[in-house]
């Protein structure tokens, strides 16, 4: 019994070394692409959109579709007449390699700071790098940005 556990975690470590191979040689570019893709298709005039990325660790990136900082039109009156403008953190989409080397997807909610309203994220989907597409990618944007639409309507 000892050995089989042994072996299973010998191909697992095996395992997360092919993924993040994999990652590094093909998922992180068409994540990238297909992201690249969708902001040509929003378009920058009308709700923004800019693919970024985090590399402070090797194996442990992260690929973005973020949307920034706008007013949020909530204004605070203070008692020597001065005013306080709050902000609107917009949310994003989040492609992360984890540790094992999968690839998570995190939805990151639209938030007005500092009033209560924050940020929900939530894990949407986990697959190995090999699964990943463009179409995948993109049906992932398309859903993001149903929940975005939804924020704006009901919470703003």
């Amino acid at each position: 019994m000892i050995s089989e556990i042994v072996k299973k975690i010998a191909d697992a470590k095996k395992q997360t070394q092919n993924r993040r191979n994999e990652w590094e040689n093909k998922t992180k570019k068409v994540i990238t692409d297909a992201l690249e893709k969708a902001v040509k298709i929003m378009g920058v005039k009308d709700i923004g959109g800019f693919v970024g990325s985090s590399k402070v660790y090797r194996n442990f990136e992260s690929i973005q579709l973020l949307f920034g900082n706008e007013p949020s039109g909530i204004i605070e009156e203070k008692s020597n007449g001065g005013m306080r403008h709050f902000l609107k953190k917009n949310g994003y989409i989040n492609f992360a390699q984890v540790i094992s080397g999968k690839v998570f997807v995190v939805y990151t909610s639209s938030c007005v700071e500092e009033i209560g309203d924050e940020p929900r994220k939530e894990v949407k989907d986990k697959v190995e790098p090999t699964d990943v597409t463009e179409d995948w990618v993109l049906k992932h944007v398309e859903t993001f940005l149903n929940e975005y639409l939804e924020y704006e309507n009901e919470w703003r």
